[in-house]
């Protein structure tokens, strides 16, 4: 998940004015077997559904974004594999991914404040998970740390 910077000139230049323009949120397939995401949605927090069949392979990432144009100016390459609706929250903010039969598939509660990672509030760098256990509770502070690289690197391990 990203809390984004304030877009600098040459994305301004574009239209694109609104921090929100390149928030993103990256997925992980951590089980040993692929997922199909079709039928995939979200409505609390922010909202989508995949529409189209997409197979996500074991370890493999896909990315959702708000703003495609926004993603391809800040990460050129980076595929988007569906857009949302709404923004992510600043603050204290629940998401919930679900099967197209509406069975949870995992959840996260986040907040900006600590003891979660302050580098990852406003200051460029993403949420990214700490550990990749099954067993490790996603809205557990422990389980998050800022991403190495300012920006964060969607797509990429």
């Amino acid at each position: 998940m990203y809390h984004p910077v304030e877009p600098g000139k040459d994305a301004q230049e574009i239209g694109l004015m609104q921090k929100s323009d390149f928030e993103f949120v990256e997925l992980l397939n951590i089980a040993p077997e692929a997922v199909e995401l079709k039928g995939m949605y979200c409505r609390e927090g922010i909202y989508f559904l995949v529409s189209a069949s997409q197979v996500v392979g074991s370890g493999e990432r896909v990315v959702l974004a708000r703003n495609t144009d926004g993603m391809a100016h800040r990460y050129p390459g980076c595929a988007v594999a569906a857009t949302y609706l709404g923004n992510l929250g600043n603050g204290r903010e629940r998401i919930v991914f679900r099967t197209a039969d509406g069975k949870e598939i995992t959840s996260v509660t986040y907040d900006d404040d600590e003891p979660w990672p302050q580098r990852a509030d406003g200051e460029g760098y993403s949420l990214i998970r700490a550990t990749l256990s099954a067993d490790a509770d996603p809205s557990d502070p422990e389980s998050w740390k800022p991403s190495d690289r300012e920006g964060g690197s969607p797509g990429e391990p």
